[in-house]
């Protein structure tokens, strides 16, 4: 199984940064919510071992979060430049699949997320307004995501630094 360490320490970033709520949703490519969990972040620190046993026998589905948060912004699908440009200000940072990140900024002025996006849209990174993403440790079995192998990327924590605001 893979070590629970590194989804440990996303959801404690995610807490740093104010997030009190989360939801977990198994889905699959084409059913967006099989089963979801919803509730306090503590709680889902305690389910983290059964969900990583319970993903390593999926075998279409996979597993997402969402973590509301007014000040709390995520850039999707992030190539290294990307996180280049945005990971000095970051306070979490994933790999997804390989040349792809999400990268979690919480920003002092909220308002200034449209900016950031707009600007940010030439390298291919785009803001997702759901704040949610992945948890390092957990496959990304997205169909586009299998390898020549017949295998799918396990999700990376790259970095993470509770607290940091931008």
């Amino acid at each position: 199984m893979p070590p629970v360490e590194p989804a440990t320490a996303t959801l404690q970033a995610l807490a740093a940064a104010g997030i009190t709520e989360i939801c977990l949703t198994w889905q699959t490519d084409w059913v967006l919510d099989l089963e979801s969990w919803s509730g306090p972040i503590e709680a889902a620190l305690l389910r983290l071992p059964a969900l990583l046993s319970e993903d390593l026998g999926a075998e279409e589905r996979y597993l997402v979060f969402r973590a509301p948060s007014r000040d709390v912004v995520v850039f999707d699908d992030c190539n290294d430049e990307a996180v280049h440009r945005l990971g000095p200000f970051a306070f979490l940072v994933i790999r997804t699949s390989p040349g792809n990140c999400h990268v979690w900024l919480q920003l002092e002025r909220p308002e200034a997320a449209a900016a950031l996006f707009r600007r940010m849209e030439p390298s291919g990174a785009n803001g997702y307004s759901m704040n949610g993403g992945r948890l390092p440790g957990f496959v990304n079995r997205k169909r586009h995501r299998r390898g020549a192998d017949g295998g799918y990327p396990t999700t990376e924590l790259v970095q993470v630094n509770p607290g940091r605001v931008a």
